[in-house]
């Protein structure tokens, strides 16, 4: 067995005698067998290894796959089936000579590589077997290792949003790029910071890599609107989502049960549940950002409008007194990837419940958003319509004040001054559909999207209708009013009226 020592220039010597070299098409049962005979003994208390490993191993040693992501659960190997043991099988059996391994950091991506010369400075084994000569480079970000028959490969070291230059290296960009929880809280939580982070992604860290580049992302889900939660639902990636059990309350289906008894799920789940943070094990270990049960919404109160109110001021007018009022939240952009505008029209009755009616939404320019406008108007003819003031109103408002001018129909406009996170504005609507005060038509083409965005708040991937239900909310404790005494004896007397006429008596004389 040769004897590896560093030399006083950083380099790793062996005496191994040189065997014809040749790559070797990697799967599943080679890397495993490679990870049995070469790293097992090094791994702390190493568990059998689990289905999901042999999958992404599979997927990742494809080279007709060019873009994998898999999202799996804290605690479950899965930096050191793809950054550790698939990223050495790449090299030792020349799958690829390029190799950047990135992080949520720099300094994470760094301790990745640092596991990865580990074994060629101590793994005697690998080192004799594989023919490694010496190790050339090896700075913090960067190795570069020499094999007997003088094959070279490359392993750098770079962080999330990092400028990516000088990757070049004698004449060829990286050909394996290995993505390991490349987002962190602060990224996915901030929209401009995650917009930024995205941008970084597609324009500087996929076009970084050659021709043949392929890459694959390893992560947790840490938002439903995070990078790694899009990538789960882009046909044009390999992709799969596990989670460690079930569900939250359902310790069926273990995805790793040698290593995670259920016994010890329990165990981590009631540590995080003791300290409050349910949503923070259901996002480490089940990859959903939001636990059951624990939603900022729950689905248990968004409730359905009943049949009797269903449009009734239109199929049964005057049986029910309603104020109709409209909350916008705008978004003037025809742009995929922008924000919505969404216009959201409520009804409040005398009973003080607050009814979603209507939910239109769009990336619409500003004429077609102020032709949706005024055709809520003519429909509904809200009593107040809700906006948000800021630099988009201010775009907006001479083009609006021409047009209600050109048309002859002028809104009541209440402008809700900013302020405050989004969260602490919907409190006040959060708090009413827990009184069971806020009902919704869940038979519209549209509340499919409504609940999906309630549910997901603050953590899903759009939060515009929130903001106009907030606005409701937060309307109805300022300036909302509902029906007046004077309204409701009014509609009394229509419907004794109405009683009247129909009972054949003649409106004159009353016989």
């Amino acid at each position: 067995m040769p004897q590896l020592a560093r030399s006083p220039t950083q380099t790793v010597r062996v005496t191994r005698p040189n065997l014809k070299p040749a790559r070797t098409k990697l799967d599943a049962a080679l890397i495993e067998g490679f990870q049995k005979v070469y790293l097992f003994d090094k791994f702390d208390s190493p568990a059998p290894t689990a289905a999901f490993h042999r999958t992404m191993w599979d997927e990742a040693a494809n080279d007709d796959n060019m873009y994998c992501a898999w999202a799996a659960p804290r605690g479950h190997s899965k930096s050191t089936s793809i950054t550790l043991t698939f990223a050495l099988a790449a090299i030792v059996f020349r799958m690829r000579d390029h190799i950047m391994i990135v992080s949520d950091s720099e300094t994470q991506a760094v301790h990745q590589l640092k596991e990865i010369k580990t074994e060629f400075y101590e793994n005697e084994d690998l080192c004799a077997d594989f023919r490694v000569k010496q190790l050339l480079k090896d700075t913090e970000t960067e190795l570069i290792i020499e094999f007997a028959d003088g094959h070279l490969v490359r392993v750098i070291a770079k962080g999330s949003e990092q400028r990516l230059r000088g990757l070049k290296w004698r004449g060829k960009r990286p050909n394996l790029i290995l993505g390991d929880d490349l987002e962190f809280d602060e990224i996915v939580t901030n929209p401009e910071r995650l917009k930024k982070f995205k941008g970084w992604f597609f324009k500087q860290l996929l076009p970084a890599g050659s021709k043949d580049c392929l890459i694959r992302i390893v992560g947790t889900i840490l938002a439903f609107n995070s990078l790694l939660a899009e990538l789960m639902d882009d046909p044009g990636w390999v992709t799969h989502l596990w989670a460690a059990h079930e569900a939250f309350d359902d310790f069926t289906n273990i995805l790793w049960p040698e290593a995670w008894t259920e016994e010890r799920l329990r165990a981590v789940r009631q540590t995080f549940v003791n300290q409050g943070q349910a949503d923070a094990y259901s996002q480490e270990y089940l990859n959903r950002p939001i636990a059951e049960g624990n939603a900022f919404f729950e689905r248990e109160h968004l409730l359905d409008l009943p049949d009797e109110c269903y449009r009734d001021w239109e199929f049964a007018p005057g049986r029910r007194l309603v104020n109709f009022y409209a909350s916008v939240d705008l978004a003037v952009s025809t742009r995929q990837s922008a924000d919505r505008s969404v216009i959201s029209i409520a009804t409040l009755d005398a009973a003080q419940y607050l009814d979603i009616v209507d939910c239109r939404k769009g990336r619409w320019d500003p004429k077609t958003l102020v032709d949706h406008i005024f055709a809520v108007q003519e429909e509904y003819e809200p009593v107040l319509w809700f906006v948000e003031s800021g630099a988009i109103l201010k775009a907006l408002g001479p083009y609006l004040n021409e047009e209600m001018a050109r048309r002859n129909t002028f809104l009541s406009l209440h402008l809700m001054v900013p302020g405050k996170d989004k969260v602490t504005r919907a409190r006040s609507i959060q708090a009413r559909m827990k009184a069971g005060r806020v009902r919704f038509d869940k038979g519209a083409d549209w509340y499919d999207d409504v609940e999906q965005e309630l549910l997901q708040f603050p953590r899903g991937a759009h939060d515009d209708i929130v903001d106009t239900l907030s606005q409701l909310g937060l309307a109805l404790d300022e300036v909302i009013a509902p029906p007046t005494e004077d309204e409701l004896e009014e509609q009394e007397y229509a419907e004794e009226l109405a009683e009247a006429n129909q009972s054949g008596r003649n409106r004159t004389t009353g016989y």
